[in-house]
């Protein structure tokens, strides 16, 4: 029953966190170059907030790495891909491994448009045990998820 109910408050959690950040992306102007700089500006605000941040930490290692414990992310950066209509997020994620408690770093990158999510992937990962494919499907969709709740009007 206590995992029915900490399953519960986290995925509550996400929801909350991409209604706060809807509220903030949902009037972006709607020139692809306008829309990167503008979601960039959002999605690095959100991330970096002290109360979504732990949020989406938890949500990426739990996607990545399920044993894992004590995310944080230390860094988010974003830039324009070659292709001038690609945001491309980097979230840089330091944790502990679940079994032996050593420190980790994992490096996800968010690839989106205006008009869908491209990808989600681990760039880089130094745990002793890898991401398994199932889990990079699992991150990928919460990304998938991400996208269109943060973004819905854009697909439009």
């Amino acid at each position: 029953m206590k995992n029915i109910t900490s399953n519960v408050q986290f995925f509550a959690s996400r929801a909350i966190v991409a209604l706060v950040l809807f509220a903030g992306i949902v009037a972006m102007e709607s020139r692809a170059e306008d829309w990167i700089e503008s979601a960039a500006k959002k999605i690095e605000a959100a991330i970096d907030d002290e109360r979504n941040s732990p949020i989406i930490a938890q949500a990426i290692l739990n996607d990545t790495h399920p044993t894992g414990s004590n995310p944080v992310i230390v860094s988010v950066e974003t830039a324009k891909a070659l292709n001038g209509s690609t945001l491309i997020v980097t979230i840089t994620l330091n944790w502990n491994g679940g079994f032996t408690n050593t420190n980790y770093t994992t490096v996800v990158t968010w690839k989106c448009n205006r008009s869908k999510h491209i990808s989600a992937t681990v760039t880089s990962d130094n745990a002793l045990i890898g991401v398994s494919t199932a889990n990079k499907l699992r991150l990928n969709t919460y990304f998938q998820e991400t996208f269109d709740l943060w973004f819905p009007a854009e697909r439009n």
